[in-house]
């Protein structure tokens, strides 16, 4: 296991690398076109996590409900199921109105994305790899 990823439990279950094997796939195994999808998710991803923080905190349900369902979706396409759940949670929570134990949950998303983030980033690199040999 790569040493980074050792401070964090359950790391075999953030990301599903079948996901992502079926991206790659689906882009014929264009290789720099998966890596740029990649590095697409891991500088929108931040921004909507700051916003869900910000919308909770604000007690906004409606900006939690839209923002929350734009991470889960690209969460989704990545693989990244824990996340993508965690989203669909907030999303109902922001829908209901109701955001009693959002702050759990936004904690338990920022410390799955921190382990996803770092896995594909490894993944950016065995892909730069693959594609140099």
């Amino acid at each position: 296991m790569n040493q980074e990823l050792s401070n964090f439990p359950n790391t075999q279950h953030s990301l599903d690398p079948a996901v992502l094997e079926s991206l790659r796939v689906m882009l014929g195994d264009d290789g720099a076109i998966f890596a740029k999808i990649i590095q697409c998710y891991l500088e929108e991803s931040p921004q909507l996590i700051e916003d869900i923080s910000y919308s909770i905190n604000t007690k906004n349900a409606q900006m939690l409900e839209q923002t929350a369902h734009k991470l889960k979706s690209s969460s989704a396409s990545m693989g990244a199921m824990v996340i993508y759940n965690l989203c669909l949670q907030l999303e109902n929570m922001g829908e209901s109105g109701n955001l009693e134990g959002s702050l759990e949950l936004f904690s338990r998303l920022a410390q799955d994305y921190e382990v996803v983030e770092i896995i594909l980033r490894e993944k950016i690199k065995e892909n730069y790899n693959r594609e140099q040999a």
